[in-house]
């Protein structure tokens, strides 16, 4: 399976998870995948979507409205960006940015999703970890299951990020303020 995605603290209440992945399509298909919702289902959850800059977007990860994830398109540059809010039930509001660019006959994708509440930011790193397994299956044919593979890898997620205290920093040390300073999981500062 695909490498892990760097899971970046941006302040004691909101984290920054990030993917790169380089798949077996071209751009045009692989957008295809993350707009038409046929191919949506097969790798996230139904999905109803208007691709463009104030449109809508809903997936529906259960059959209830505590499963429904909603927002509003923020930026689209077919075929290289789609960028929307992301609305979850007893969540704070997020966004999910996803980025192409060609590599030859592939393509590279890039997952950027900011402003997580810090306590889910694992569950979103292995959540999204899943989704991607899925859709590099899907896009060759295969099939994969998001609820095995999830449960192979939330540990490793929840290993790798936990929040730090309120009043210390990565290393242990309280900064001048009280404040704890922002790294990633593997003590990267986020660009």
């Amino acid at each position: 399976m695909s490498e892990f995605g760097t899971i970046v603290e941006r302040d004691l209440q909101h984290a920054t998870i990030r993917f790169e992945r380089s798949l077996e399509a071209d751009i045009a298909e692989t957008w295809r995948w993350l707009t038409e919702p046929d191919r949506l289902e097969r790798w996230m959850a139904p999905t109803q979507i208007d691709v463009r800059v104030g449109g809508t977007v809903e997936h529906r990860f259960d059959k209830t409205d505590d499963g429904l994830a909603r927002g509003r398109i923020l930026r689209v540059d077919v075929p290289h960006l789609l960028e929307y809010q992301w609305r979850f039930p007893g969540e704070p509001d997020s966004a999910v940015c996803f980025e192409l660019r060609a590599e030859g006959d592939r393509t590279v994708i890039t997952l950027t999703h900011r402003m997580l509440g810090v306590g889910h930011a694992a569950g979103y790193g292995a959540g999204w970890h899943a989704h991607l397994d899925v859709l590099e299956a899907a896009m060759v044919g295969g099939a994969l299951s998001w609820d095995e593979r999830f449960g192979e890898i939330i540990g490793d997620y929840q290993t790798r990020f936990t929040p730090p205290s309120p009043a210390t920093t990565s290393t242990g040390t309280p900064d001048a303020d009280g404040t704890s300073s922002a790294a990633t999981t593997t003590g990267q500062t986020e660009p």
